[in-house]
């Protein structure tokens, strides 16, 4: 997550005002190798669940992702004495090397949860911790990473060098410890059992939790996206505290992930995660609302507690979002006998690559639209590209985030639900061994 979130804040701003692209190219760069992204997602869940190892059928990918991941931090971040065409390809290649890697990671990653507990609750429990982790990586890519480029190595290209080289030691490291850490996971095994391709699309349809679910992160995860790509915008040019005011954002919110995920598990061990679901999402729509009276002569703290308050809601989304999916793929196990969480978790990545595929396409229209100027390196822009700076920080994500709730208050899948599928399914497997 260290290296999502990194690209996430750090590239688009990166590529426009220090590398010298247009918006409008900077977005088509990333959203064509995320195009490239979102079709490897299924074919990586596909081999990973297929896999057959000492190391079991997830952790090889682990390692093999996570090395990939180092190694394109270093590319990405290295801002090569080219231009035009050239600069062009080279980023191409450099995106296409660190989506490959980090999807190597990621789907098995996504996959593991669904096979190491079957209990409700627990999946909560689970996922609080790698939620809080998800925090940890968010302080270091919005906090750590602009004050090593902007603060410690005095900003420009050779910032973001560094800063690259830094940032692929600890990917790396956080791989090896989570290949190592889960040597003794519970893992499931590959049944025999088989679909054709027709029917195989089709039940995975008719799982329609997971497509609720899925259309739920569609939306919210491109509003993350953009909240995530617009911050430095939004520190530079409405809040005028400079490149470095970033950390102000970041750090309290991902710092108030961490702290709030107590506060989550325990709403979702005595609420339905779906509730849960609906408080965090209202809380952070009515919190981003509030940014529209953002000045730069507003009193930090106010600042500090406003994104604090941010930060509060998004990790409720994070938590519940990631609770609900291992219980979705339970139920597809209970209906169909099939041992697929690598394909739905995949599907799930396939969603969230989809939204991110979107978020630079549709900033670099807004910015464009307002006559945002490359190049810059912070510098005063006009009005309009003011004006678009605050409808792609504050509405943009709005609408992204108002347009999930429909699908979540309909959601159905509860844990009365789960258990009663739990329970018939192991009615049919006693009477198979009996026959």
């Amino acid at each position: 997550m260290t290296m999502y979130y990194l690209v996430a804040f750090q590239t688009l701003y990166y590529m426009t005002d220090y590398l010298g692209i247009s918006p409008a190219r900077a977005s088509a760069i990333i959203f064509f190798t995320k195009f490239y992204d979102v079709f490897t997602d299924p074919i990586i869940g596909i081999l990973s669940d297929r896999t057959s190892s000492p190391w079991g059928r997830r952790r090889p990918w682990l390692l093999g992702g996570g090395i990939l991941s180092s190694f394109a931090c270093i590319m990405v971040f290295a801002g090569p004495a080219l231009s035009g065409d050239h600069l062009m390809a080279y980023l191409a290649c450099s995106f296409i090397v660190y989506f490959t890697g980090y999807t190597a990671f990621n789907i098995p990653y996504l996959s593991m949860p669904a096979e190491m507990t079957n209990d409700y609750h627990e999946r909560t429990i689970l996922m609080s911790y790698r939620t809080f982790f998800v925090s940890i990586s968010g302080v270091l890519a919005s906090g750590l990473a602009p004050f090593l480029v902007f603060t410690y190595f005095g900003g420009g290209l050779e910032g973001y060098r560094y800063m690259g080289l830094i940032f692929s030691v600890i990917i790396l490291a956080a791989a090896l410890a989570c290949f190592w850490g889960t040597a003794g996971a519970g893992q499931t095994t590959r049944l025999n059992k088989e679909l054709i391709l027709n029917d195989w699309l089709k039940s995975i349809i008719a799982n329609k939790p997971f497509m609720q679910l899925i259309l739920i992160k569609l939306f919210q995860l491109f509003a993350s996206g953009v909240t995530f790509a617009m911050m430095i915008y939004l520190s530079v040019h409405i809040y005028k505290g400079g490149e470095g005011a970033v950390v102000k954002f970041g750090i309290p919110m991902f710092a108030a992930i961490g702290l709030s995920i107590p506060c989550w598990t325990w709403l979702a061990l005595h609420m339905e995660k779906r509730s849960v679901f609906v408080i965090a999402t209202v809380g952070k729509i009515l919190t981003i609302a509030t940014f529209v009276f953002l000045t730069p002569d507003e009193p930090e703290i106010i600042f500090i507690i406003r994104t604090f308050t941010f930060g509060f809601f998004t990790g409720g989304m994070i938590l519940m979002g990631q609770s609900m999916l291992p219980d979705t793929i339970e139920y597809d196990f209970h209906r169909t006998q099939l041992r697929r969480e690598g394909i739905f978790a995949s599907l799930y990545s396939f969603v969230e690559k989809t939204s991110a595929m979107l978020v630079p396409l549709s900033i670099g229209l807004v910015l464009s639209a307002g006559g945002y100027i490359e190049g810059l390196e912070g510098a005063e822009q006009s009005q309009t590209a003011i004006d678009a700076v605050y409808f792609g920080a504050i509405w943009l994500p709005i609408i992204g985030y108002a347009a999930s709730l429909p699908l979540l208050l309909i959601y159905s899948l509860d844990r009365q639900t789960l258990g009663e599928l739990r329970k018939a399914s192991k009615e049919h497997g006693n009477k198979l061994a009996e026959s």
